[in-house]
């Protein structure tokens, strides 16, 4: 089960990952003498989509458990009535 926590680690991650490319610069120069990109760019990206990705579940999670509990609530309350 994804958990808050979960997603504050992938937003750390491409947080760190962001910084060190900001410190170093966007491209790096490969074996063969020419300029590649960082090679935390694909990290960063990686990080960040797993992020957005967990929040949206996260968010879709809520919303089911307060559905859930609202229905609950109805059915409780119906139920109840004297008939």
């Amino acid at each position: 089960m994804l958990t808050l926590a979960d997603a504050l680690k992938a937003h750390q991650r491409a947080r760190e990952c962001g910084e060190i490319i900001e410190r170093e610069g966007y491209s790096e120069t490969g074996r063969d003498g020419q300029s590649k990109p960082h090679h935390l760019l694909a990290s960063e990206r990686s990080a960040m989509a797993s992020y957005q990705r967990q929040l949206k579940q996260l968010g879709r999670t809520t919303v089911r458990t307060t559905i859930q509990l609202l229905l609950w609530v109805t059915v409780a309350t119906i139920l109840s009535r004297p008939t």
